[in-house]
C-alpha cells in the first residue's frame, strides 16, 4: 500500500521496504532496502528522475538498480542498468581500527566545519532517463552519474550495506537516510543518438546545475474514485504477482551459487552471470551468492571458512 496506494509514479518517494516488522524478498539485517514505483508514460511531460542521497559514514556499499517487468507491478523480470558506490563515488571501504568512540565526542566548530565538507564530498546524484544529460551537468569530479531509463523500467531499488558492531542497520530505528526521488523535466538532455547502452555513464561532479525546474516536485490533485481505483487495483496485483501469481519453481533446480547438500555452500556466483539460471527477481547484479541447507544434531555445530575477495566491500553470513 505504502508503494502503490499512497504515491503516484508521477512524483514517487523512496521508502523502505525491509524494516525489523516488515520483510519482503531475502532481505539482510545489515542492510537497508528502498523501493519507488517509476513509470515514465504516466507523465508525458517528464523525461526522468533525479535521485539524490549521502553516504553515510558506516555505509559500506550503495546501489541503485533499475527494474523492468511486463506490468507495473508485476515480477521483476530484468535489470536495466545498476551502479553502484564504487562507480559512484570512488568509495574505498574504510579501515576496520577507526575508532568508534571519537564519533561520539562533542566536536568543534572547525570539526563540524570539516565534517559538512566531508558530508557533502558524499552526496551523489543519479539521473534516471531515457538519455543522457548533457555534458553541463557533468565536470571533472566525482559523485554523479546517468543510468539509462526506459519505458519498460517499473522501480528502483537501492541498497545500503553496513558494517557495525551491536544492532544490526534494519533493526536500529535511529538511522535514517539522506534518500530523496523526483521528477526530472529538463529539456537539456543530448538527442545523440550514439549513447552507449552500458548500464551508468562515467562519475562526475557532486553538485548539478542549479535549476529549481530540473528537481521539483509535482502538486498532484487528491485522487478521484476512478484514480483511487486504479491504485487499489495495482496494490492487489502487486500482492498476487509476488506470492501466489507466482509460477512453482522446479525443487529440483536452482543457481549454481546453491547447495542441495546439506552443510555445503554452494560456490559464489554473481547474480547476474549468465549461467546462474536465475529467471528474473530483484538480485543486485554486482553482488555474488553462496547459500545453502544445514542440518546438525544435537550437540553439532557448523564452522564456516572462507577467504575474503581482494576487491570485497562487504560479506556477512545470514541464517534464515
Amino acid at each position: 500500500m505504502e508503494f502503490y496506494l499512497e504515491q503516484h509514479p508521477a512524483n514517487p518517494y523512496m521508502r523502505p521496504f525491509v524494516t525489523a516488522t516488515q520483510k519482503m524478498i531475502g532481505d539482510n539485517p545489515d542492510a537497508l532496502y528502498y523501493f519507488a514505483p517509476l513509470n515514465l508514460s504516466m507523465s508525458p511531460s517528464q523525461q526522468g528522475y533525479i535521485l539524490t542521497g549521502t553516504l553515510t559514514q558506516e555505509e559500506t556499499y550503495m546501489s541503485v538498480t533499475l527494474y523492468g517487468a511486463s506490468t507495473q507491478t508485476g515480477f521483476a523480470e530484468t535489470v536495466v542498468s545498476e551502479i553502484n558506490s564504487i562507480d559512484l563515488m570512488g568509495r574505498r571501504r574504510q579501515d576496520e581500527d577507526e575508532d568508534q568512540d571519537d564519533r561520539q565526542r562533542t566536536k568543534d566548530h572547525q570539526q563540524q566545519q570539516e565534517e559538512e565538507e566531508t558530508r557533502q564530498q558524499r552526496r551523489y546524484t543519479v539521473y534516471l532517463t531515457p538519455e543522457k544529460p548533457s555534458s553541463s551537468f557533468f565536470s571533472d569530479g566525482e559523485g554523479s552519474a546517468w543510468l539509462r531509463m526506459n519505458t519498460n523500467v517499473t522501480c528502483v531499488i537501492t541498497r545500503h550495506y553496513f558494517e557495525r558492531a551491536g544492532t544490526p542497520a534494519q533493526n536500529d530505528p535511529t538511522l535514517n537516510l539522506d534518500l530523496h526521488i523526483r521528477p526530472y523535466y529538463d529539456s537539456g538532455l543530448s538527442s545523440s543518438s550514439s549513447a552507449s547502452s552500458s548500464s551508468s555513464s562515467a562519475s562526475s561532479s557532486s553538485s548539478s546545475p542549479s535549476s529549481s525546474s530540473r528537481l521539483a516536485a509535482v502538486a498532484l490533485p487528491p485522487p478521484d474514485d476512478a484514480d483511487m481505483a486504479r491504485r487499489l487495483r495495482l496494490v492487489a496485483d502487486f500482492v498476487r504477482s509476488h506470492t501466489f501469481g507466482r509460477p512453482p519453481r522446479d525443487p529440483t533446480k536452482a543457481p549454481p551459487w546453491f547447495s542441495f547438500e546439506p552443510n555445503v555452500i554452494g560456490k559464489p556466483t554473481m547474480w547476474s552471470n549468465p549461467e546462474s539460471n536465475v529467471t528474473g527477481g530483484m538480485g543486485a547484479p554486482d553482488i555474488a551468492y553462496g547459500a545453502g541447507y544445514f542440518k546438525l544434531n544435537p550437540g553439532e555445530g557448523l564452522e564456516i571458512t572462507g577467504r575474503m575477495p581482494e576487491k570485497c566491500v562487504f560479506a556477512n553470513v545470514v541464517l534464515w
